[in-house]
């Protein structure tokens, strides 16, 4: 891409990001805020138990829950800007409550009002740049919500060093991105170009279009052109989106119910493989590889260097994403994931089976080199993928029922995880069972990913999702057109068309797909026609 100065105004893009970077940056804090809530509840609460930890952190997660399912259908209403407002208030009161707590059930509470706030703003600050921003930044604008959030998980552990055992100015902090960020979009910022065209605002979509265009020579004419176009398709899309609630879940089902499967499943993988759980317990899984006597202040810092690694690792991700696609940067990083996932298992094996459980002190070493390898694949190849995919597999008017769908499950295994790690971690076994299933669901998404994941990146909507639905049948590949892994072979449309027939046939003399030509879609040309 040329000059960005040369295609659009830097300054109208810059406030955007920015704006949507301060809810990352709060919902990050928010979530990387459990590690010194757990640290330290001890010190500040009497009524603390194992219990009250773990509803301290799963709470947040439930609410977080309800915050992501509410938020589509309610911004389809009110708008993007409003309802990212709204998080913002949650993402407020939240820490205010937790500040002044006087025990652990109003602690608690306070978690529950947070966990609203960060469910629905992680699912419209993404949602938001996505719709928000020039096709031709799309790519490298998404991926600033989470490094944003990587800053906020750093600036969480560094509170806890800062203030130890004080957590009153740990959950203080957190306000102050929030109350940026309802500033800022408050008097900087306008409802999405494309949200705008889907509730049939047309003419108000292209206005706020323009705005982001320097229109200086005919690349930026060119530009803005493709854009308008792109306001058009999802004027008309809007119009499909119009059909009710039900309507659209029958579509989804009867006709692209593999689509939902697949990204159900990348999310599910993706929280079993520790992601997140590494976020809320990274100093307890520190502790159990071999830092069991180390102070409160190293393994801060421990998590510290893991969460700067993060942040590169995102970093690194926006710069490849452009050169790798999506299946790609899923398959060359998931396999690294497991065997330092693994590691660190063996690490805590030696430790908690040793005539001495914790005399592995090395252990705590090699399990921080072990968790930085693990987060700098991750946040390269895992950590987004799933949430960009599901923007990329669906049609545009089943779009945000199928992303509130996956999203859902996304939650709903990070809760169950997270319930689930304290209780499985009392025990011996426990612990070897638990990092083994990070390890193990690694290498599940490898797997899962080279049968059954095209690549997606730079075609058109209509093409990905009808790979992605025919992957079933066809062994993915790197172009989604071959076999698995055949990233030189490239099919016309007859071909194609004859494989997946001869596919279909197979299975129907098998038994497994049970299909009629009436409910096969229509398709006047490959990859294109009417869906649903």
């Amino acid at each position: 891409m040329s000059d960005i100065d040369s295609i659009y105004i830097r300054s109208r893009l810059t406030s955007m990001v920015l704006s949507v970077a301060m809810g990352a940056l709060a919902v990050g804090y928010n979530t990387g805020v459990v590690s010194c809530g757990l640290l330290f509840m001890d010190q500040v609460y009497e009524d603390v138990t194992t219990a009250s930890k773990i509803r301290f952190v799963s709470y947040a997660i439930l609410a977080g829950t309800i915050g992501a399912s509410g938020a589509g259908i309610f911004s389809n209403y009110f708008g993007r800007r409003f309802t990212i407002i709204i998080s913002d208030l949650f993402l407020i009161a939240g820490p205010i409550v937790m500040s002044i707590a006087i025990g652990t059930i109003s602690l608690i509470f306070g978690r529950l009002i947070v966990g609203v706030g960060i469910g629905t703003n992680m699912m419209m600050g993404p949602m938001f740049l996505q719709e928000g921003s020039p096709l031709g930044v799309r790519s490298k604008f998404q991926p600033t919500y989470f490094c944003a959030y990587f800053v906020g998980l750093i600036l969480s552990y560094l509170s806890g060093i800062f203030f130890p055992g004080k957590l009153f100015p740990i959950f203080a902090v957190a306000v102050i991105p929030a109350i940026v960020q309802i500033v800022l979009m408050a008097f900087t910022q306008n409802d999405p170009p494309l949200y705008l065209a889907k509730r049939g605002a047309l003419i108000q979509a292209d206005k706020f279009l323009k705005l982001m265009f320097s229109f200086n020579g005919e690349e930026s004419n060119n530009e803005y052109a493709r854009n308008r176009q792109e306001l058009v398709q999802a004027q008309k899309s809007g119009a499909q989106a119009e059909k009710s609630i039900l309507q659209c879940a029958y579509q989804l089902i009867a006709n692209y119910r593999w689509n939902l499967f697949v990204g159900c499943m990348l999310h599910l993988l993706q929280q079993f493989s520790g992601f997140t759980l590494v976020q809320y317990y990274g100093v307890q899984i520190l502790r159990d590889a071999g830092f069991s006597d180390a102070s409160n202040s190293l393994v801060l810092g421990c998590m510290v260097l893991v969460s700067v690694v993060m942040l590169v690792g995102n970093i690194v991700c926006i710069q490849v994403s452009e050169r790798y696609g999506r299946r790609q940067l899923v398959l060359y990083c998931t396999m690294p994931m497991a065997v330092a996932m693994l590691g660190l298992t063996f690490c805590v094996a030696v430790n908690v089976f040793s005539e001495t459980p914790g005399s592995f002190k090395l252990g705590g070493w090699i399990g921080l080199i072990a968790l930085c390898v693990f987060m700098a694949f991750c946040s390269v190849g895992f950590a987004t993928q799933p949430w960009t995919l599901c923007q990329e597999i669906f049609p545009a008017y089943l779009k945000n029922m199928a992303i509130t769908i996956t999203n859902l499950v996304s939650w709903a295994c990070n809760y169950a995880i997270a319930s689930w790690y304290l209780s499985m971690t009392d025990g011996q076994m426990g612990k070897c069972i638990m990092y083994s299933i990070m390890g193990i669901s690694s290498l599940a998404a490898f797997g899962f990913c080279f049968r059954y994941l095209p690549e997606t990146k730079d075609l058109p909507l209509d093409k990905a999702v009808e790979l992605v639905k025919y992957a079933q049948y066809v062994p993915a590949s790197g172009n989604g057109n071959g076999g698995v892994g055949d990233d030189e072979v490239e099919l016309d449309e007859e071909e194609y068309e004859e494989m997946i027939s001869g596919r279909k046939n197979k299975g129907k003399r098998q038994g497994a797909i049970q299909m009629s030509e009436q409910q096969q879609p229509k398709r006047k040309q490959f990859g294109t026609g009417r869906q649903g």
